[in-house]
């Protein structure tokens, strides 16, 4: 027990405890429902794609920034906290992960197979889910 209220205390105190935040959770919905917004033209019209390429960019390092600074607050808490905090956070985890490797490191093969990058696109979309 006193080891939570030390936790609870050091994080209080935390440079990092913007995470939980109304402004902070409001910015990363917002994010989110502008990344939806933008899967959404590109599957409609492909031929809008290439103008979604930079705002992609930033919506990732947005989510990375986000993912780190989570657990910089969190720490151990973050994969060994309470089940529905976890299983959050291993979903944000895996969204971005997804993120990664089909903006970043898929961009690098030559040819991907349609199957990877298919289940690397319904991983992105979960992120939704984050939203609600």
């Amino acid at each position: 027990r006193n080891a939570l209220v030390d936790m609870g205390a050091e994080r209080s105190a935390s440079i990092w405890r913007f995470v939980e935040a109304g402004w902070f959770q409001c910015l990363a919905a917002f994010c989110i429902i502008a990344n939806l917004i933008m899967v959404i033209v590109a599957l409609d019209d492909q031929s809008k794609e290439p103008y979604m390429f930079w705002p992609n960019q930033g919506l990732l390092c947005f989510y990375i920034l986000e993912l780190f600074s989570r657990i910089f607050y969190f720490r151990k808490t973050f994969i060994c906290g309470p089940p529905t905090l976890v299983a959050w956070n291993l979903l944000d985890l895996c969204v971005v992960a997804a993120g990664v490797a089909d903006q970043w490191v898929l961009s690098f093969v030559s040819d991907p197979s349609a199957s990877a990058q298919m289940v690397i696109k319904g991983l992105r979309m979960l992120r939704v889910f984050r939203a609600l």
